[in-house]
């Protein structure tokens, strides 16, 4: 038995469906995949895919479905698209992982399902070819698009927009992180640099004490804001705000798809060693045909020019709160300034 059938044997329906026509139309996919009917179950999902296509768990089976048939391509593009609806979708990511890599020697991948369907702003599609036996009842195939690697100043724009946008964002924060160091910074604020260094060579504990911890304490915040912030956009989409302005995408390496949370974290951390040699880490990626960085090696990554990729509504939801905390913070910097 394979995993499709002992998946579908069960019989269960997602919940929170939202009329019986669509269950009904579920649960005859379901029953047609069960029998091993794939081109009708295939193309009762598609219809599905159009009446609700916010539902993410349609396309995973839809995936699921494609994938039995044979179409690698398709499916993959099905599994992106409910990724994109509910990034923490483990099967989805999983079965993703799982799909051959991309044709190595063409470095061609399929955009999301939403391309397709219309609910993104593509190029029209090339004529499909002529279709044979195995793919009646299926949608013309998904275009296909050569993968470009994104350069070194593209990725720079895209850094130097992220970096402004999460030094606004994160200010209320270190704001509150330092407050209990207030007291002794006021009192070391007004110094000159002379004075400063004479107190601190005479062995002033309390002044090195503050000046170490508010230290400690800011690059701390910092680090940890800053990593979860990059760790969690290039997990749920691989793209950060900036990314997502200039039209690229961090991907694995080798199915082009979605990063699974290891590679993530891990990305983050190689950026930062990346950075603490002296910047040559980030430099790797103007001197190498895949344009690929210190921080990409280690991850197992590639930034690539790329369609944007639909947001969920939790992205959708963290953007909108990290531009809010940004704007906040900045409008506050503005009135400190003037008054």
């Amino acid at each position: 038995m394979t995993f499709l059938e002992a998946r579908f044997l069960s019989g269960t329906v997602p919940r929170a469906m939202p009329s019986e026509s669509p269950r009904e139309l579920l649960q005859t996919a379901l029953a047609l995949a069960r029998e091993g009917d794939y081109p009708a179950a295939r193309e009762r999902l598609l219809v599905l895919s159009r009446e609700i296509p916010d539902f993410p768990d349609v396309h995973f089976y839809l995936g699921l479905v494609l994938d039995q048939s044979g179409d690698s391509v398709s499916a993959r593009a099905a599994f992106e698209q409910c990724l994109a609806l509910d990034p923490f979708h483990d099967e989805a990511r999983r079965h993703l992982r799982e799909l051959p890599a991309p044709d190595a020697a063409t470095g061609t991948f399929a955009p999301p399902l939403a391309a397709s369907l219309g609910r993104a702003t593509v190029s029209p599609p090339p004529p499909p070819p002529p279709q044979d036996a195995g793919s009646v009842g299926m949608e013309p195939p998904f275009e296909r698009y050569r993968v470009r690697p994104a350069g070194f100043w593209i990725r720079t724009v895209a850094v130097l927009v992220d970096l402004i946008l999460l030094s606004f964002a994160v200010g209320p924060f270190v704001m509150v992180a330092m407050a209990p160091f207030e007291s002794s910074l006021v009192e070391i604020a007004p110094m000159d640099p002379e004075e400063l260094m004479e107190l601190v060579l005479q062995g002033d504990e309390e002044i090195l004490w503050a000046l170490l911890l508010a230290f400690l304490v800011e690059t701390t915040v910092v680090f940890l804001l800053h990593s979860l912030a990059f760790s969690f956009y290039h997990y749920v989409s691989g793209q950060t705000p900036g990314k997502r302005i200039v039209g690229v995408r961090v991907v694995d390496q080798g199915t082009l798809g979605y990063l699974s949370l290891g590679q993530s974290v891990g990305r983050y951390a190689g950026s930062q060693i990346s950075g603490c040699l002296c910047g040559v880490g980030y430099l790797m990626a103007a001197f190498n045909p895949e344009k690929k960085a210190l921080h990409d090696y280690i991850a197992g990554t590639r930034v690539v020019y790329s369609e944007p990729v639909p947001m969920s509504a939790l992205e959708m939801g963290a953007t909108a709160l990290l531009a809010l905390i940004a704007l906040g913070y900045a409008l506050l910097r503005l009135l400190d300034l003037l008054l």
